[in-house]
């Protein structure tokens, strides 16, 4: 039995899912401008400039919901060093 494709990096979904927030994009909107610039690449992880998208708009949305909107606002905190 296979267990399928392996998953996609976290830092990758991490990032990607920042990127959307702190520039108020859609789904489609940061995966296009990702491919477009290196520094957003080097963010969430990659090596070496891609040229093709990383995931499709689906795979962000199910992440999304995998995380859930608590699971968010734990990456927001996380990614702002925020301390309760």
């Amino acid at each position: 039995m296979e267990a399928g494709r392996p998953g996609l990096p976290i830092r990758l979904h991490v990032g990607l899912q920042l990127l959307k927030h702190m520039y108020a994009l859609s789904d489609r909107d940061v995966l296009d401008r990702w491919v477009e610039n290196p520094y957003w690449q080097h963010f969430c992880g990659e090596v070496i400039f891609q040229h093709r998208l990383p995931m499709d708009e689906t795979s962000m949305m199910r992440f999304r919901h995998r995380i859930g909107e608590n699971g968010a606002c734990e990456l927001l905190k996380m990614s702002i060093g925020y301390r309760e």
